[in-house]
């Protein structure tokens, strides 16, 4: 049998020595000990199938008092101690319930137990849904992070954002950036307006982790998040972004388990009443699709969370345009769509979600133009930027870039400004027996001339020998007889 190995008891001598220590040199005693061993692997043995597990979880709720670290090691040793073979998943799963129960949140309602019918509430009409949670998307360097404390900066202060008012004070917010370091971090708190002149963080910040005093979305930080939270019911939790938080446990973005950690962290912060915004980076979307589509990795990320936000910029291309596109969608109201920008520390709307649609619309449209089409586009807009007014089918024909002649120009002419109105790329109005075009974003009375101008003479009256009106709508090539037209004299194409 091996030595029984005990530390010395302070002070030396024999004090504190037991009963079966030094057994080894004693044969009466070391069968004692043999029997005592041979007692506790038959109590062992019998605590086998559901005797073991419930001894397992009675230990594990012991193990509540205990730092939540140090619980997953503690029990993988008592199911050892044991001779129990469970896996570390199944005890992760065994804490989390006596957990919960230990809180009162396991098993299911019954009849008698009441649900919440307290009414939604938002903190930010259509934008941040009160104790709910909230997915960010953006490309990365689009402006997430700083349209995040742009909006804690705006309610830490009482001022609206994005023209909209927030319904109650600013809570107090903990803030996890793993993927910026201290300086970056600092910069742009202080551009915020949420640090003091010595670096100290300003209210409403309470907790700070950087990329050099990281938190983990593994259990010990999803516990330190709720720790903190815990002890300041309401608050505002923002992990940016999410990708960093998970870097450590070795997900893949395209594996569904990617979306576990959020879960997770969304049933620690749930008692505490903590709304959540999560940042996470778009993937090669198109635009036009929603934020579900744009997010990157797997799709069952964006199905965790109550709403959705995703910012993407209005022209990729175009580096002067710092507009933004903002899309919300969940299940707080109705889908939206903003235009917003940022001037100097402020951010606002800038126009709808409809305007830009239709502004990169007309930029497609733009770039499929015919040659003659282009030309009578370009003549539009020169025509009435120079003060000249409308233009008309006669200025078209006239114009010797449209390279209009023969015994159709007419009729091509018109269908050229018929073409750029379908388009939306032009507005065209009657004027007497014929038509007059101006830029689609000209301003004046529907139906009446501008005062950008004089009108201009007015165009031809386009009709066949029979004596019917011309309604041919192929583009910029003669009819071959009567076709319905798009545009409809009397309207604003």
């Amino acid at each position: 049998m091996p030595k029984t190995k005990t530390a010395p008891p302070p002070g030396g001598g024999d004090a504190g020595r037991g009963f079966l220590d030094g057994a080894e040199d004693d044969p009466v005693l070391r069968e004692v000990a043999e029997e005592a061993n041979h007692a506790q692997a038959r109590r062992r043995a019998e605590l086998t199938g559901s005797a073991a597990l419930r001894e397992l979880r009675r230990i594990a709720e012991a193990l509540l008092d205990q730092p939540r670290k140090e619980r997953l090691p503690l029990l993988r040793e008592a199911a050892g101690n044991l001779s129990t073979r469970v896996k570390d998943p199944e005890l992760r799963t065994m804490l989390s319930e006596v957990w919960l129960a230990s809180r009162g949140r396991c098993g299911p309602l019954r009849p008698g137990d009441r649900l919440d019918l307290s009414p939604q509430q938002w903190l930010l009409p259509g934008l941040l849904l009160a104790r709910g949670s909230h997915l960010l998307i953006a490309q990365p360097k689009a402006g997430k992070s700083s349209w995040l404390l742009g909006l804690i900066a705006a309610w830490s202060k009482g001022e609206p954002f994005l023209g909209r008012c927030f319904t109650k004070p600013c809570p107090e917010v903990l803030l996890a950036w793993p993927d910026q370091g201290e300086g970056d971090v600092a910069r742009m708190l202080a551009a915020a307006g949420l640090l003091a002149a010595d670096g100290g963080l300003r209210s409403p910040i309470v907790a700070l982790w950087h990329a050099g005093r990281p938190l983990h979305l593994d259990e010990e930080g999803i516990a330190a998040l709720g720790e903190e939270a815990a002890r300041r019911p309401g608050c505002l939790v923002v992990v940016d972004s999410y990708a960093a938080g998970t870097r450590m446990l070795g997900l893949e973005e395209a594996d569904a388990a990617f979306a576990g950690p959020c879960q997770a962290l969304i049933e620690e912060l749930e008692p505490a009443g903590a709304t959540i915004v999560v940042v996470h980076h778009a993937g090669k979307g198109r635009p036009g699709e929603g934020p579900a589509s744009l997010s990157r990795g797997t799709t069952a990320l964006p199905a965790v969370p109550s709403m959705l936000l995703a910012l993407a910029k209005v022209n990729p291309a175009d580096r002067e345009d710092r507009r933004l596109l903002l899309q919300v969608e969940g299940r707080g109201g109705p889908p939206e769509t903003l235009a917003i920008v940022r001037e100097e520390a402020r951010w606002m709307v800038c126009g709808s979600g409809e305007e830009i649609a239709a502004e990169q619309r007309r930029e497609v449209a733009r770039e499929k133009l015919t040659m003659r089409q282009e030309a009578a586009l370009e003549l539009v807009e020169r025509r009435w930027s120079d003060g000249q007014g409308e233009t008309t089918v006669a200025d078209v024909v006239a114009d010797p870039d449209c390279e209009i002649t023969g015994n159709h120009a007419a009729r091509l002419g018109l269908k050229a400004l018929q073409a750029l109105a379908r388009k939306g790329l032009i507005q065209l109005r009657r004027v007497g027996t014929g038509i007059s075009a101006r830029p689609w974003s000209a301003d004046g009375p529907e139906g009446l001339p501008s005062t950008a101008g004089p009108i201009g003479l007015a165009g031809p009256q386009i009709s066949h020998r029979d004596g019917s009106s011309d309604q041919g709508d192929q583009e910029d090539q003669p009819d071959e007889g009567d076709q319905p037209d798009l545009f409809t004299y009397g309207e604003v194409a």
